[in-house]
């Protein structure tokens, strides 16, 4: 059965940082992606070498930043990499590539030799879920949680987000202090260890030919910020569920107009990129009347991205 002819799908009550931004970004965008499952059948390498560098990061703090842990880091990371991509095409992605994350993991370790004196890892790659009120739950995946052993900081926990860039000036890291994924990050801290979370460090690495480098940025979230956003999470996911009840109306009266999941016409373009859906959008006043069939279009696969299904090394329901 395609997946647009199931309406009680479970997914489509599963909210994570992913599914809500790109809510915030477009709704149509999301009904695309998060309804009919409509994703680039290519492998995108930014996320791909994201998650190889990830699971070096993982390495790292798990293992140490001696010379046998960077060897295993980066066989990970290769690893991953590989089932992607092959070395034909290295040249094509450069220096998003295997031999050039060698050098970087080799420059970080050197950069942050005195990490292991400074904090300890409890645990690496959490998903799971966390309250929100209101019966409601939202997943999230974080990278690790730590606690400092010395310094100004001695016994308090925090979160070391991995991050890769081209480059981290402009707005890059202002980008970071208000995204979904930050706030969900920070709650999750917040409802473990009370007022001895900290929040919630971006780990950037700069993936850049001329000037490789890294940089940490501590996000910090005071009380009433994290009200506002528990208000407005909440009110977003209301939003989400009317755009639901009113899309199965369409559906079944057959409309020639889509209503619900608007587009939003100035979300186009990302990053000097045309959104994926962009001749979707521009074609169709109802996607419904086109989407109703197994094979999505040509360069698209069916893909229903489900949080629940990541890889983790530990799983955390936080009531």
């Amino acid at each position: 059965m395609n997946l647009i002819m199931n309406l009680d799908n479970e997914n489509y009550s599963i909210h994570d940082a992913t599914k809500l931004q790109n809510y915030m970004r477009c709704p149509r965008y999301y009904f695309f992606q998060h309804i009919l499952g409509w994703r680039i059948e290519e492998p995108n390498v930014h996320q791909e070498f994201g998650e190889a560098w990830h699971k070096a990061m993982e390495t790292l703090l798990l293992y140490g930043y001696t010379k046998d842990s960077v060897i295993l880091a980066y066989g990970r990371l290769l690893n991953h990499y590989r089932t992607h991509f092959d070395e034909m095409s290295d040249d094509l992605r450069y220096p998003k590539t295997p031999d050039f994350a060698l050098d970087m993991l080799q420059r970080y370790v050197r950069k942050f030799a005195g990490d292991e004196s400074m904090f300890r890892t409890l645990y690496t790659e959490i998903g799971g879920s966390v309250s929100i009120g209101y019966s409601r739950v939202v997943y999230f995946k974080t990278d690790s949680i730590l606690q400092y052993i010395s310094g100004p900081y001695t016994g308090r926990y925090f979160s070391l987000e991995h991050k890769t860039t081209k480059t981290m000036k402009g707005t890059w890291l202002d980008d970071w202090s208000l995204k979904m994924q930050i706030f969900i990050y920070t709650h999750v801290l917040k409802c473990m260890y009370g007022t001895d979370a900290i929040g919630v460090y971006i780990n950037g690495a700069q993936f850049q030919k001329t000037n490789p480098d890294f940089g940490r940025y501590l996000i910090l979230k005071t009380d009433s910020q994290m009200e506002l956003w528990l208000s407005e999470v909440n009110q977003l996911i209301d939003r989400i569920e009317e755009d639901l009840d009113e899309f199965r109306e369409e559906k079944n009266n057959h409309s020639r107009l889509m209503l619900s999941f608007p587009r939003n016409t100035e979300s186009c373009t990302k990053y000097n990129t045309l959104c994926i859906y962009h001749n979707f959008c521009t074609s169709w006043q109802n996607p419904l009347l086109y989407a109703d069939a197994e094979i999505p279009p040509p360069g698209f696969k069916l893909d229903l991205w489900d949080p629940r299904r990541r890889e983790v090394s530990h799983t955390m329901n936080i009531t």
